[in-house]
């Protein structure tokens, strides 16, 4: 163990010192992590599931994405992962109506239900999330709901189109897109935050 840790500590460092990077980086890991396990579950539990793969996801993806916030963003890990559950399993809650889906992948092929699927999904995992940073960032949280659903929509046919077992492969390019919507909203927040300071101290 002291060894992984000795090699893995300048990469620890790395990360935490380019927190942009590190967001993506993170996203890449937590969210191939996050669709395996809800890709299981579905799997081996069938509809019932979804909401138990979506709170797994929602705790990996949660609890990886605070690990990075809270080294550069007020907030309170516990109610971004809080968050995180609640918005993915409810994001999940869609696939309840498979019936509709299956006559769309019919008409709109896969590619484009899975483009709407993931937007929706993005939405409100966006808008849990926007929550907790209201505070910090006020009216500019919308954006962050914004970037969740572009990279949502997109994440999405990237993410979901290999076979179970060989997902986290498949979807590299999907948490990829994730990240870095997401990182470039990140940035834009941390700057119109740095901007409301700058205008305090005038």
């Amino acid at each position: 163990m002291q060894k992984v840790k000795q090699v893995a500590q300048p990469y620890l460092e790395q990360v935490t010192a380019s927190p942009y990077a590190g967001w993506v980086l993170m996203n890449m890991l937590v969210w191939s992590l996050g669709l395996y396990a809800l890709a299981i579950c579905i799997r081996f539990f069938g509809i019932i599931g979804a909401p138990i793969g979506a709170t797994l996801t929602g705790l990996i993806v949660g609890g990886g994405q605070s690990w990075i916030l809270k080294r550069i963003l007020p907030i309170t890990p516990h109610q971004w992962t809080r968050s995180s559950i609640l918005g993915t399993v409810l994001g999940v809650l869609p696939i309840g109506l498979l019936f509709l889906w299956v006559l769309l992948v019919a008409v709109m092929g896969l590619n484009s239900v899975l483009f709407i699927l993931g937007a929706i999904f993005g939405g409100i995992l966006g808008i849990t999330q926007a929550r907790i940073l209201h505070p910090v960032v006020y009216e500019k949280a919308g954006w962050w709901v914004i970037a969740n659903i572009f990279a949502g929509a997109l994440c999405a046919p990237l993410s979901l189109t290999g076979t179970t077992f060989w997902l986290p492969v498949f979807c590299s390019l999907g948490p990829l897109t994730f990240g870095l919507f997401t990182a470039w909203a990140l940035r834009y927040l941390l700057q119109a935050l740095d901007d409301e300071f700058d205008k305090d101290e005038l």
